[in-house]
């Protein structure tokens, strides 16, 4: 049972063609045309897997940054974090101003203006 299993599969593999023969061109016999897309096949499934696994290795080694926030920490825990993130340490009162982009916000609004031109024909 399992012996054909495997059988199968691996008929299945080596078989394996994604494009049909109008994909290679008409140029060429049936049994090229075959191999040809076997062979792209493979190539494709090659590429897409080794792209894959480039970016699932890279997602895991990717450092992750994380933004913890203490409200008031007791005076020795926050020598300890100084100790040891010194350079990533930012206090939240540091920043006492305010960017007017927060409060404030313009928008110009345009309105169509009609003017009327009346030509009277004035002779004297």
């Amino acid at each position: 049972m399992i012996q054909n299993i495997i059988k199968l599969l691996h008929t299945t593999l080596i078989e394996l063609n994604i494009f049909t023969t109008r994909d290679v061109g008409s140029d060429t016999d049936h049994v090229a045309a075959k191999r040809y897309g076997r062979l792209a096949t493979r190539l494709y499934l090659i590429l897409f897997l080794s792209g894959l696994i480039i970016l699932i290795c890279y997602t895991i080694i990717e450092p992750r940054i994380t933004t913890t926030t203490f409200d008031e920490p007791s005076f020795d825990y926050y020598n300890n974090l100084k100790a040891k993130y010194d350079d990533q340490l930012t206090c939240s009162c540091s920043v006492i101003a305010s960017t007017h982009t927060k409060f404030v916000e313009i928008k110009s609004v345009l309105h169509s203006v009609r003017y009327r031109i009346d030509y009277r024909e004035d002779h004297f």
